[in-house]
């Protein structure tokens, strides 16, 4: 009798469970790059308090198996605290990272990371035409955004700036793969910055300390001497990290930094 007890004194303490939610996903088909991608969006905590707007944080890399996460805690405990501003933040799933995130190359050792590889055009008019329309349209966002990436993220985040800058207002770049095209992207970067126009952007730049020379220098340099002065910028080198040690502290001194 008395183990008979015993069992269900056990069951009844035993625990519920329930599904750990921490935003909204949105299954999104696009028809740009003729796939299926995941939108992972998650709102300041006062969101649902009244009709305030939100400046909107774009993260590359933004599935829940890549760096959604990371961003997310970052954001959220700096909203907390008051660090940072309240944001939303989507996460961008990537599926082919290493097509969609890299421009065009004339490497030959490029070439060979990937079956494909030079999407970032295709990747960016998604970004316009589809994403931010979408999130415009369901979400009270206040017309200011930014974007985030490390990594190849990083070089798109880059490469965009200088592209087609009027896309963010807000560009953090965390160990940007600056390699891609042999460095083609900062041997054009002091002609690119020198047609900007004067609308006030932020542009933060950050690597591990060993990677200074490989080609972060020369975009510093290029900055110093053709940024418009409207563009508010920060490089910054951080001893003791790799390239994959670097994301966090260098992602929280950003955020900080931008918001």
């Amino acid at each position: 009798m008395h183990s008979l007890f015993l069992v269900a004194g056990l069951l009844a303490a035993a625990p519920t469970s329930q599904p750990l939610v921490v935003g909204t996903s949105h299954v999104f088909s696009s028809e740009v790059l003729h796939e299926t991608r995941q939108l992972n969006v998650y709102l300041p905590a006062d969101y649902a308090e009244g009709m305030k707007r939100y400046p909107v944080l774009y993260l590359i890399d933004g599935g829940f198996d890549q760096d959604l996460l990371h961003i997310l805690g970052l954001l959220q405990i700096g909203m907390a605290n008051g660090t940072m501003v309240p944001t939303i933040l989507v996460g961008v799933q990537s599926t082919e990272r290493k097509r969609d995130l890299t421009g065009p190359t004339e490497s030959a050792d490029d070439k060979k990371i990937a079956p494909q590889v030079g999407g970032s055009a295709a990747y960016r008019t998604f970004l316009e035409t589809e994403v931010m329309p979408f999130i415009a349209k369901t979400y009270r966002e206040d017309g200011k955004r930014g974007i985030i990436g490390e990594s190849l993220a990083g070089l798109f985040v880059l490469e965009t700036f200088f592209v087609q800058p009027s896309l963010f207002d807000t560009y953090l770049a965390i160990s940007p793969s600056l390699w891609w095209n042999n460095q083609a992207l900062v041997k054009s970067a002091a002609a690119e910055l020198k047609e900007q126009d004067a609308t006030e952007r932020r542009l933060y730049v950050a690597v591990e300390e060993e990677s200074l020379g490989h080609g972060v220098k020369a975009l510093k340099a290029s900055l110093k001497k053709a940024a418009p002065k409207t563009l508010h910028w920060q490089v910054d080198a951080f001893a003791g990290e790799t390239h994959g040690t670097v994301f966090h502290p260098a992602a929280l001194k950003g955020l900080r930094w931008a918001y």
